[in-house]
This record gives structure tokens, sequence and C-alpha cells, in this order.
């Protein structure tokens, strides 16, 4: 029987799925179990270092995944047209975090392209830098909520979910003046707890449609073309500011980017709107 390999896009993610699919056996770029193999290594690494061959990559929402077999079984694998019964084929959904965990200014020409944006912003941080909310929120970008403190929400009892979402909220309505109206949760992890509780305090939550990976730095033009060749009519394109707590990584790849990407979509004649204008607009 074979087994379901999960992939995480960052080792603290990785980790945590691990626990949860109690895989403890650790090789290079994974964690093994009984019946899971979680990896957060870069995919064609991991593959090539565990004697695995890329057969094809599959379409799922706009995004290619790779659909990897051992060579004993390729053939096998790989020609069957009921991928239910494929037990080495899985497709595991991307995720993400995001928070500026270190000093974080805006570039003075921030506002030069005339474009707006809604920042997803941790309560805490704002807490830190409220000059720099304020400034987001001067120049006619839209605030939303990403949590008052970075943490899974699905880890959270009631209680606590509840506490996390309404200090974050208090603390951006305070800095702007305004009432934050959106929420993207850490990780875009959300239950039926979580959007209820979401609810209760008037936010919708909203997720993202492109994700280009730009945490992991693999330059401005590989960034930048991600976007454009996924990018379609209503995308939310997500990009971030700043890393988890632990990382501290340049964000000047995904500055670089944001502008490539402004020029590349305005000459396929896209405009640049906020959350609430794009809802306003369906």
């Amino acid at each position: 029987m074979g087994k379901t390999l999960v992939l995480a896009e960052k080792p603290s993610v990785g980790r945590e799925l691990a626990r949860v699919l109690d895989c403890k056996i650790k090789k290079e770029g994974c964690i093994e179990g009984a019946k899971y193999i979680e990896t957060f290594e870069e995919i064609e690494k991991y593959f090539k270092s565990n004697d695995f061959k890329i057969k094809e990559f599959i379409q799922i929402d706009k995004i290619p995944l790779p659909v990897f077999s051992k060579e004993t079984n390729e053939e096998k694998n790989l020609d069957k047209k009921d991928d239910s019964s494929d037990e080495s084929k899985w497709i595991i959904k991307e995720r993400h975090t995001s928070s500026f965990s270190r000093r974080f200014t805006l570039p003075d020409d921030i506002d030069s392209e005339n474009v707006k944006a809604t920042f997803f912003v941790v309560g805490n941080n704002a807490s830190k830098y409220p000059e720099v909310v304020r400034q987001i929120a001067g120049q006619g970008h839209e605030v939303a909520l990403h949590a008052g403190e970075h943490k899974d929400f699905l880890k959270l009892n009631s209680s606590e979910l509840a506490g996390n979402i309404s200090s974050g909220k208090k603390v951006l309505e305070e800095l702007t003046g305004k009432p934050v109206k959106y929420m993207r949760p850490p990780h875009g992890f959300r239950d039926w707890a979580v959007m209820e509780t979401a609810s209760d305090f008037r936010l919708k939550v909203v997720n993202w449609s492109v994700i280009p990976r730009d945490w992991t730095n693999p330059g401005a033009q590989v960034i930048a073309d991600r976007v454009c060749k996924d990018v379609f009519p209503g995308a939310i394109v997500l990009l971030h500011d700043g890393d988890a707590p632990s990382q501290t990584a340049s964000r000047e790849q995904t500055v670089e980017a944001t502008a490539l990407i402004i020029d590349e979509l305005r000459k396929q004649g896209y405009n640049f709107v906020t959350v609430s204008q794009l809802l306003e607009r369906k």
C-alpha cells in the first residue's frame, strides 16, 4: 500500500502537519509516518533525493502541480483514469503565513503608481509600528485584519478566538479611524467556528486567488511571472510585507516584483482596486 505525500510550503507548517499526521521518522527533506510522508523542501529536490521521477504536471485551480511516482509503478499509477483508486497521487492545498517581524517602513514612492491595495495587518505589529498603519490608510489603501496575534485560529478555543480577533480589530480601527470590514486568518486556516466568530464581529473572511510564494525569495522576475501567468479578472493577488516571527528575510524582491506586475498587468488592461472596490463591482 502506498503512502500519501503531504506538501507544505515552509518548515513551520510542515512540522505541525507531521505532528498531526503522526509522522516521526526524520529523513532528508521530509518526516515519514506509517501512512503519510510530509515534506517542506523544494519539490524537485525532495523527489530527486528519494528516487522519484516527475512524470507530468496537472493543473488545479490555476496552480500547476506535479504528479510523481516511483519508477517501479509509475506506468500503473499514471495510466489509471480513476484517480480515486490511485494511492500514489494526492493534492494538498497550499497555505501561507504573513507578518512583519522587524522594523518596516513603506517606500517613499509607494503611491507614485496610483495603485490602491488592501493590507491585512496583524494587530500586535500595528501596535509596534502605528505610523506605518497610519501611512497606509492615509494614502488611500484599505486596512484589514490578519489577526490580533498571529496564531493558528483552529487551535484556539472560542474565548481565545474572539479575544484575538477583537483585540486586532480594535487596534486597527483606533489607528485608522475607520471600521475594519475584512479579515484573512493566519495561514488562511478557517472552519465554521472561525467564520461564525468573524461574522459576530461583522468581518468578512477573504483569502486569495493567486499566490506566487514570494516569501521564498525566488527572484523578482519569477514572482512577477507567476502572478501574471495565473491572474484573471477579479483575482486577489497575495504578496507579503514580512515573514514569520522566526525569519528575517528581506522583502526587496517583493517590492521589485510589484512594480513589474503593475507594468505588465496594465499593459493587459487590468486595473488595481481594493477588496472593497472589487466586491462592490461584483
